[in-house]
């Protein structure tokens, strides 16, 4: 959470702002922190499952909830993904992780 509010107070608030006309620390550190954050959605998602819903013999059995949780975190992982790969979208994803994280 420092890293994001850090992060979101460097810079203007401009939410379509592209991330070439940034400073160079102030990408990589976005990259970073989008990576980081993208690599714990995946790895709550299959731990979350694999330890919790997992049954011998069945494989993971769902819930509807469980879908529900799986699926957000999997829109999650692709939303922060696509900001990368646009280069655009990274301040919206950075106040939406800043809130998740908070909550």
């Amino acid at each position: 959470v420092p890293g994001l509010l850090a992060m979101l107070l460097s810079q203007k608030y401009v939410p379509s702002a592209k991330l070439q006309g940034s400073p160079q620390w102030y990408q990589d550190a976005m990259h970073a922190l989008l990576g980081f954050c993208t690599g714990y959605m995946i790895y709550d998602s299959f731990m979350g499952f694999i330890i919790e819903v997992w049954q011998p013999g069945r494989g993971p059995v769902l819930s509807s909830d469980d879908w529900m949780y799986l699926g957000h975190h999997i829109l999650t992982s692709l939303y922060m993904t696509s900001t990368r790969w646009v280069k655009a979208g990274h301040i919206s994803a950075m106040v939406l992780m800043f809130f998740g994280e908070l909550s």
